[in-house]
């Protein structure tokens, strides 16, 4: 089944302003209803997909890590940037946090928007 990008993109977007609240934070607890919702929501809408991130991550010719690379992507390459990003959460504990501090998740929705 192909993935419905615009249920997609309108589902990930309604998390804009828990993302900006979630920033403000002195501590950012992913257990947290608002914030588990749209890690959730990522894996819920397929937006997550499986397939060989790092392999992927070692042909990519951009910083994974800047939000503002995020702007160049397509939808699909998105997809996989933020499917490294979770995966990744697994094994650098508080990964997932310091991208919602730093603001790399609100301009992730920004960037959204507008695909």
């Amino acid at each position: 089944m192909e993935l419905d990008k615009k249920l997609v993109k309108n589902r990930l977007i309604s998390f804009e302003k828990i993302i900006i609240d979630a920033q403000s934070q002195e501590h950012i607890d992913l257990g947290l209803d608002e914030i588990n919702n749209f890690f959730t929501a990522l894996d819920a809408t397929d937006f997550i997909e499986i397939f060989d991130y790092n392999k992927w991550v070692k042909s990519i010719n951009f910083d994974i890590n800047s939000s503002e690379a995020l702007a160049n992507l397509d939808f699909e390459t998105l997809r996989k940037v933020i499917t490294y990003h979770v995966r990744i959460d697994r094994f650098i504990e508080g990964h997932l946090e310091e991208l919602i501090k730093n603001g790399y998740f609100l301009n992730f929705i920004k960037v959204l928007k507008n695909k």
